[in-house]
């Protein structure tokens, strides 16, 4: 009966830690979102601005860069690896096509990660995909990719 006491105390007490360090980590949040809005920006890192003013979640920012990756392979004409074809988190068959990548199939993997729900038709979201890829483009990642898709989107280039 004592055991059985001392486990039930033993779970409460982790029980009450585990709910602080939940606290602690929201609170943790909070503060890095404000500091990411109060802050001074530093036009170096772009992207990195991109992904904590977007609030994005490090498993995101891994498939933005594996599918960025995975672009730039095809953009370069080089063979996509295969093992990334079974990805179904997001689209991705048009890496795996002879055409051309289109700015409209980088939009729909972007919402996909992102947005797992909404990766249906065109529009608001396409204004999240340019900033996106506009930070990348800013921080010298993937450079040519991100003005050919710019250019594709009818997006002006106001790169320096």
């Amino acid at each position: 009966m004592e055991a059985n006491n001392a486990d039930k105390q033993m779970f409460k007490k982790q029980q009450a830690q585990i709910e602080e360090l939940e606290s602690r980590v929201l609170r943790l949040e909070m503060l890095v979102q404000r500091m990411a809005f109060c802050k001074i920006t530093n036009p170096v890192y772009p992207y990195y601005e991109f992904i904590v003013t977007n609030g994005l979640k490090p498993s995101d920012v891994e498939k933005l860069d594996l599918l960025f990756s995975l672009l730039s392979q095809k953009f370069n004409k080089e063979d996509v690896d295969l093992r990334f074809k079974k990805i179904t988190d997001y689209p991705t068959d048009f890496l795996y096509s002879d055409k051309e990548i289109e700015f409209i199939d980088v939009s729909r993997s972007i919402r996909g990660i992102i947005f797992s729900d909404t990766v249906t038709g065109v529009g608001d979201d396409d204004l999240y995909t340019f900033e996106l890829i506009n930070s990348l483009f800013g921080q010298r990642k993937h450079m040519e990719l991100c003005a050919h898709l710019m250019s594709k989107a009818g997006f002006k280039n106001n790169w320096n």
